[in-house]
């Protein structure tokens, strides 16, 4: 719990501190069929915003969301990851942004548990980074499922999923285990504790020895009914 308080401490910061110069850049656009995401004839929005480095505050790519009827899709992009090493993608999603401390601005410490919000914590995806260092993660939620959970890790109510992907507020939280490790890959891109042995704390450090993990880049997605 204490770190998911850190983590939205910094991006309530960041909400602040860049509003007018990235969030306001995030565009709502709408997509007519979109085949990946939605049974024929049904209208999907996209939206568009930055990827933040957390240790550094840098601007590092850029995230891509795309919401319909039935859920919701990311793509993530970070051209500043180490090669070789194992990441994996996180959904934290805020069902009824409206009853949050600061209404569409989700995160603050009041907002955990409150069951008039409904926040969700889940597996987006993962893999291990080219020798590019740019590392694009894909990921899909569809509303009501619970798959990939990790609710219990935090403290969280029960998961129960992802209600209106059309008014959620989402976050995207980006999470490095450290270099790949032969026969421990598939913990490390499928799992928050895979391959952890030690937690750098939250947008502290950069992890770069095997064993080292953090949570190190974030991207918002506000509710399409925010005001």
């Amino acid at each position: 719990m204490k770190k998911l308080l850190v983590y939205f401490a910094f991006a309530l910061f960041v909400l602040g501190c860049s509003k007018e110069d990235s969030l306001q850049k995030q565009s709502i656009s709408p997509v007519i069929h979109n085949p990946a995401m939605a049974k024929s004839g049904n209208s999907a929005s996209s939206q568009q915003t930055d990827v933040i480095n957390g240790v550094t505050g840098d601007l590092v790519g850029t995230a891509h969301l795309v919401r319909n009827k039935n859920g919701i899709k990311v793509t993530f992009t970070a051209n500043d990851l180490t090669p070789g090493f194992a990441y994996t993608l996180w959904w934290v999603i805020w069902n009824r942004p409206e009853n949050c401390a600061n209404p569409h601005a989700c995160g603050d410490d009041l907002d955990f548990g409150n069951p008039d919000v409904g926040t969700e914590v889940l597996y987006a995806g993962g893999h291990v980074v080219g020798a590019s260092g740019k590392g694009s993660f894909s990921g899909h939620l569809n509303e009501g499922s619970i798959k990939g959970s990790i609710n219990d890790i935090f403290g969280l109510p029960p998961a129960e999923g992802l209600e209106n992907a059309m008014h959620a507020e989402v976050h995207a939280v980006l999470r490095n285990h450290g270099p790949a490790v032969p026969g421990e890959v598939n913990a490390q891109i499928n799992s928050y504790p895979g391959g952890c042995e030690v937690d750098l704390g939250l947008f502290m450090e950069i992890p770069d020895e095997v064993g080292e993990c953090a949570d190190t880049h974030f991207a918002i997605f506000s509710s399409p009914n925010a005001p």
